[in-house]
């Protein structure tokens, strides 16, 4: 198997991957997705998902010097218009160092930061690997919603206190809490995600 299948292949990957496919499934689509990280990406062409990657459309030719934190969320302010108040929005591609405070002259992701946003919807990041990822405060809130018919997710939930005034390596999300995302789409992001698989299988 080429190394670009196998380094892409994460277990954040595989359980996002899962519970999207399980997801369609429930609407009747029972299409094979991609294991290749840029073609998923295809298939999941929702207006929702942004490319935050530095060569992305969005930002393409933005400079190494400020392509930091706060151009991502620029990013993701200007982009607001597409989506309606119940929308999950989902910005990948990310480099995984914006989600660790290993580089203390760059500020990292977290809860409180993504909340400063002020948006209305429920806001997932995550990074290239599929192995980092941060949620704002609505995402954290719908997902706790969901612990009764999501039993899993509750000691998952519960182990994640107080992730914004923790110290980042006690406060990582775990990967496991990936494979719930999905799960917070949109009824109108499913059909649109119904219509588009249409047309391109």
């Amino acid at each position: 198997m080429p190394f670009e299948m196998e380094q892409f292949k994460t277990e954040g990957f595989e359980l996002f991957i899962s519970s999207w496919k399980e997801r369609l499934a429930s609407t009747g689509i029972h299409q094979e997705l991609p294991s290749q990280k840029h073609e998923f990406w295809r298939t999941l062409r929702l207006r929702s998902t942004v490319d935050l990657s530095k060569h992305s459309a969005l930002l393409q030719g933005v400079s190494l010097a400020r392509y930091d934190t706060y151009l991502v969320l620029t990013a993701l302010l200007y982009t607001n218009s597409l989506f309606e108040s119940k929308d999950l929005i989902i910005g990948h591609n990310l480099p995984g160092h914006f989600f660790n405070d290993a580089n203390p002259a760059q500020q990292c992701f977290s809860r409180e930061l993504l909340d400063s946003l002020n948006l209305n919807q429920p806001l997932c990041l995550i990074d290239e690997y599929f192995e980092n990822f941060e949620i704002n405060t609505i995402c954290y809130e719908q997902l706790r919603k969901a612990v009764p018919t999501w039993h899993d997710a509750f000691h998952e939930l519960e182990a994640v206190t107080n992730f914004t005034s923790a110290p980042r390596s006690a406060s990582q999300l775990p990967s496991s809490l990936l494979y719930f995302i999905p799960q917070l789409f949109s009824e109108k992001q499913i059909i649109e995600q119904c219509n588009h698989l249409s047309a391109l299988y």
